[in-house]
């Protein structure tokens, strides 16, 4: 298999050349690597050319943007340009492990059914140490160690996220996606993830194989605190509002999937989802007045508890 990693940057100097590394020493090399770069103004650009040049990279290419088109753009311009039969998602701030092409590119030879493959991952600070005993909520937790398993829709799928840096899709599903009319609209993370979960081909290989950096410029950041469920009525609905718009333009661009790869199971399911984000609305504006009949009928639809505790503080203040 052709395997291609599609990277973007932006002013990312600080953290750009361990990641670098950390592509060009993989065991299993790429074929190509497409980098696109968004108009940097910190030094980024000749990085990545130096770099290049001074390894001899013919395989990678690089290009820059003539004007800033954003992150989600780009990203998508990026996959676009590829060629692989496996395509690599990569940031610019991660530090790949030195096996994770061989690993998840193996999992799609030995395993036809899956399209969308996930991998664990570490969290590292802007230092690049480890992170231990971080209380972050990650969708990656099975039994048995180095596993593949595959992730289901529940009702708590709005939530459903694995970060880009650790997928790999193959190119078939970038083929059928990119005939969705709507599909650069969305954030290529969460579409690749959701719609291969809907399909029933997203999987992920239970074992860390990157290193994810947490710093303040990260475009994402998987941060489960208390501290971040606590919002006033104006956020949260908006916070709401944006879950709604998201998982709405999933199901639209599903929709229009060949039939063959649609199920009605799987509509109405997501459809539950998207009337439970209104319902979710009705309680923190107080009109949903039975607390306890909510909490009973709607507790699977959230992430966690603390999700449901911040709707309910900000139900409190919403009283006040």
């Amino acid at each position: 298999m052709k395997v291609s990693i599609a990277m973007t940057t932006y002013n990312g100097a600080k953290f750009i050349e361990k990641q670098l590394d950390s592509l060009r020493l993989q065991t299993l090399v790429p074929d190509e690597v497409i980098i696109i770069d968004d108009g940097s103004t910190d030094g980024t650009i000749d990085i990545v050319n130096k770099y290049i040049f001074n390894w001899r990279l013919t395989k990678w290419s690089f290009k820059v943007n003539e004007k800033n088109v954003g992150w989600l753009t780009n990203f998508h311009d990026a996959i676009k340009e590829t060629t692989g039969d496996i395509i690599f998602f990569c940031d610019q701030d991660d530090i790949w492990g030195e096996e994770k092409i061989s690993k998840m590119v193996s999992c799609f030879e030995r395993n036809l059914s899956v399209n969308v493959l996930s991998c664990r991952m570490n969290l590292i600070n802007a230092d690049g140490k480890k992170i231990p005993d971080n209380p972050v909520s990650l969708p990656f937790n099975s039994k048995d160690s180095r596993s593949l398993v595959p992730n289901k829709i529940t009702k708590k799928f709005l939530y459903s996220i694995s970060p880009g840096c650790t997928m790999a899709i193959k190119r078939n599903m970038f083929e059928v996606i990119s005939r969705c009319s709507a599909y650069e609209k969305i954030p290529h993370d969460s579409l690749y993830w959701k719609i291969g979960s809907m399909m029933d081909n997203a999987y992920i290989l239970d074992e860390a194989l990157i290193n994810y950096r947490l710093h303040n410029n990260n475009a994402s950041n998987p941060s489960d605190k208390l501290d971040n469920n606590i919002k006033g009525l104006t956020l949260r609905e908006k916070e709401i509002d944006r879950s709604r718009m998201n998982i709405q333009k999933i199901l639209f661009v599903y929709k229009e999937l060949p039939i063959s790869a649609q199920s009605p199971e799987i509509i109405n399911s997501i459809e539950d989802i998207i009337s439970f984000c209104d319902i979710r609305k009705t309680f923190i504006r107080k009109e949903y007045r039975n607390l306890y009949k909510y909490y009973y009928k709607y507790k699977e639809y959230y992430r966690n508890r603390r999700m449901f505790i911040g709707d309910f503080l900000c139900r409190l203040k919403a009283m006040d």
